[in-house]
């Protein structure tokens, strides 16, 4: 039993030491750096990049690698709906 509580422990702590690393963003340059930040977002002309709590960066749009920092999502299939007829039961 205590095998298991040490092995448990060890998880647990791996675990928690892990999660800064897998939570954090990162930021694409186009002259190949990578920038570690909290969050990003983009409006207008400008990338604003929060690194930590204190400071915010803002970039242009031409200094920031855009398709490996804002990859675009797979692109949704419309789902057709089947039309009910009124006789059909219902249920």
């Amino acid at each position: 039993m205590n095998a298991f509580f040490r092995n448990m422990a060890l998880v647990l702590c791996l675990w928690l030491s892990m999660t800064g690393i897998c939570l954090g963003k990162q930021v694409y340059l186009r002259d190949g750096g990578i920038i570690d930040c909290k969050s990003f977002w983009r409006h207008g002309d400008v990338v604003t990049v929060l690194i930590n709590r204190d400071t915010m960066v803002e970039f242009d749009r031409k200094e920031i690698d855009l398709k490996r920092t804002f990859p675009a999502h797979g692109k949704k299939s419309p789902h057709g709906r089947q039309k009910v007829s009124g006789s059909a039961a219902r249920h």
